[in-house]
Order: C-alpha cells, then sequence, then structure tokens
C-alpha cells in the first residue's frame, strides 16, 4: 500500500511515481493552469464551474476533459458545490512552474552589486544559475572556496522568477533576506518547505587557523558550519555558526541596547557575521563560545551541538 514518508498515508495515498505520472499530460497540465489563473490567494471562494473550467482549457472533447479532470480530482484538486478549485499541493506545483523553479534556466554572470566584502572592503560581485546565487569578493579568499575557487562569501539557492524580476542590486538583497528567513525556519528546526524534521549537525574545525587566509585544516575562515537537513524532503543548507547565532532574540537584544539596527533577514548581517570571534570549547560533545562585538562591548554566548545557547553573558 503506498503511504507517505512518515507512514500516515491512507488507502488512497499515491505513490510517487503515481504522482508524477498525473503530471504528464498536457490537458491535466492546461486545467491546473486553468484553476491557477482563476486563483485569488486569501479568497475563500476559487471555485470555477464545470463550464467555465472546461472553456479555459484547450481541449474540445469533453468527455476525454473530464476523464482527466476527475484523475486530477483527489490529488490536487477539490470538487465543492460551487465547481472545482486547487487543492495546497496543486497550487504549489503551478506555483513551481510558475516561479521557475522547475521550467526556469537564468543566468547571471559577474556583476557588482554595490555592497563592500566584510573582509577587506573590496567590492562583491554575484553569479547566478541553476538557481544558485553565489556572493564572492572581487580580491581576497573570502569565506571558503566554492568548486576549487576562493573568494566565496555567501551562497543561496533561490528560484529564477526571483531574479528575473528585479534589477541586480533589488535580486541580490531579496536573495538575501530569503536565504536568511529560510535559515532562521531551519534553526528552529521546522522545514520551511515541507514542514518536516531538521537535523543540525555541526562541522567544527578542531585545529582552526585562518590568519589572514583560509584555515589550512579546513579550508574556510570560519571555524564552524552548521548543517541543516530535513529528513523529509531532503532540503538542505550550511550556514556559518557565526551566522545561524544572529538569529538569537539575546543577540537582537543585545545590538539593540548599543544602538545598532539589527534585522537578521540583510546583507548587514552576513556582514556582521565576519566579525564573530569563535572559540571551541569541547569537541565531544560540541560546545563552542561565539563572542559578538558591538560599540566597544562584547556578548558572549556559549552553543551546545544543536546550537541551542546554554550559557550567555557580556
Amino acid at each position: 500500500m503506498p503511504s507517505s514518508p512518515s507512514g500516515r498515508g491512507g488507502p488512497d495515498a499515491l505513490s510517487p511515481e503515481e504522482v508524477f505520472a498525473l503530471l504528464g499530460n498536457d490537458t491535466r497540465v492546461g486545467i491546473l493552469r486553468a484553476l491557477w489563473d482563476a486563483f485569488e490567494s486569501g479568497r475563500g471562494d476559487n471555485a470555477l464551474p464545470y463550464s467555465e473550467l472546461f472553456a479555459g482549457v484547450d481541449i474540445d472533447d469533453s468527455g476525454n476533459f473530464s476523464y482527466h479532470l476527475e484523475k486530477l480530482t483527489g490529488p490536487f484538486v477539490r470538487q465543492t458545490a460551487e465547481g472545482y478549485e486547487l487543492k495546497q499541493t496543486g497550487i504549489n506545483v503551478v506555483r513551481a512552474v510558475v516561479a521557475g523553479t522547475v521550467t526556469g534556466d537564468s543566468t547571471v554572470g559577474p556583476t557588482p552589486v554595490g555592497v563592500a566584502c566584510p573582509l577587506c572592503g573590496a567590492p562583491v560581485e554575484i553569479t547566478y544559475s541553476d538557481e544558485l546565487m553565489i556572493v564572492s569578493c572581487t580580491t581576497c579568499d573570502g569565506r571558503s572556496r566554492w568548486n576549487g575557487e576562493s573568494g566565496h562569501l555567501f551562497g543561496a539557492f533561490v528560484p529564477p522568477i526571483g531574479v528575473d524580476q528585479h534589477p541586480i542590486e533589488e535580486a541580490f538583497r531579496a536573495a538575501i533576506a530569503y536565504s536568511l528567513h529560510e535559515t532562521a525556519v531551519f534553526h528552529e528546526g521546522v522545514c520551511p518547505h515541507c514542514l518536516g524534521p531538521v537535523e543540525t549537525t555541526v562541522d567544527a574545525c578542531t585545529d582552526h587557523d585562518p590568519a589572514d587566509t583560509l584555515c589550512p585544516n579546513c579550508d574556510r575562515f570560519n571555524m564552524a558550519d552548521a548543517w541543516m537537513v530535513c529528513a523529509t524532503c531532503k532540503r538542505s543548507i550550511p550556514p556559518p555558526v557565526a551566522l545561524v547565532v544572529l538569529d538569537d532574540p539575546g543577540v537582537t537584544a543585545f545590538y539593540h541596547e548599543h544602538g545598532v539596527d539589527h534585522r537578521f533577514a540583510t546583507w548587514d548581517t552576513v556582514a556582521r557575521s565576519y566579525r564573530i570571534e569563535e572559540e571551541l570549547l569541547s569537541a565531544d560533545p560540541l560546545e563552542m563560545c561565539v563572542t559578538i562585538p558591538a560599540e566597544g562591548d562584547e556578548l558572549r554566548v556559549v552553543l551546545d551541538g544543536e546550537l541551542n545557547p546554554v550559557d550567555v553573558s557580556s
């Protein structure tokens, strides 16, 4: 019997193969798109009567149309007293297409974005392809190497539409906001894409020595990276611990007490993460201390292996 990954699928649950097969037909895609065109987010009534839905799809045979509509009803479409409307799963499918996640292929070559490298002050540039935006310094080694090249400062997976619909500098800031909000939800132990549980492990360099360049032992600027993986949909992100800790409410309060306007989902937050000092207190069990500076003062936060603060002092 097909079931969901949690084992709680009902007797009518579809296997992944059956779900993919449902979408492999032009008429069914046309039905989903017609219902999407009628969909208004936040409105209670988005249903289309059968006749209007039939008229909105490029097909002449009503019997064939009804057959394909019946296949979609249940998994992606809901029948109501008023007609037919998209279920949330149907909305998600069409949304992926509209956002370009499935069909898009946008690319951006090295382009400056009007901000300076937090390490050396040189201009920063971005590249974008395969849904991945890479933010790099044009001069120094940056935070780590990416595909063998140094200068890497930040990376974010963002839908193509987020790049296509904005001027490049706005796309850069939108990608930062999108990525850091995703990081914050992952840090809460919940996947923002499927609500699955998130497993966090910390990769800490036990002999870290970045000096003025990348550490020869781990090939990165930061001592520790957090690897956050959804156990259900397998979405993963690898933010530095020094970035994740800046989402903590105590850190936000500390900044505001010192007159620093700290909003997590911004490039300023990424830049601040480079000024944080890291110290490994214990490798097993993992415990580390991060020291956050602000206006001549410091906040020391001790973190456990799941990045929970176990001690805070200033």
